[in-house]
């Protein structure tokens, strides 16, 4: 009986543990995915950062709107590329202090028309 009193909360704080490790990657994963969705769209022959914005912003709606709280979403673009940035933070196990920011990336070049003869 003793040993169940001391057992019971360690194992209850290492399943909580366990959990919010699990969503942590979860959400990470999303994010990466979402930033990748983003990227594909914004780099479009005749793309803005807007539509890049609007992707990104959509597939974290649709696939978990709750997972990652505050998402901050940024797309930048150079002559070049374009990159796709999202900081949020993620959603804690009920019930425990635990806050966990993640900061995921991507980019890709930006499809562009050039003419015969003229740079690659």
């Amino acid at each position: 009986m003793v040993e169940t009193v001391l057992l019971l909360p360690v194992l209850v704080v290492f399943t909580l543990a366990v959990v919010q490790y699990a969503l942590v990657w979860h959400a990470r994963s999303i994010a990466e995915s979402a930033a990748r969705h983003g990227v594909q769209e914004a780099r479009a022959y005749t793309a803005t950062d807007a539509d890049g914005f609007r992707q990104t912003s959509a597939y974290l709606q649709a696939v978990d709107p709750a997972l990652l709280r505050a998402a901050h979403i940024e797309v930048t673009r150079t002559a070049t590329t374009v990159a796709v940035r999202i900081r949020a933070q993620v959603l804690s196990v009920p019930g425990t202090p635990f806050t966990y920011g993640i900061d995921a990336r991507s980019s890709g070049p930006l499809e562009r028309f050039v003419a015969a003869g003229g740079p690659p």
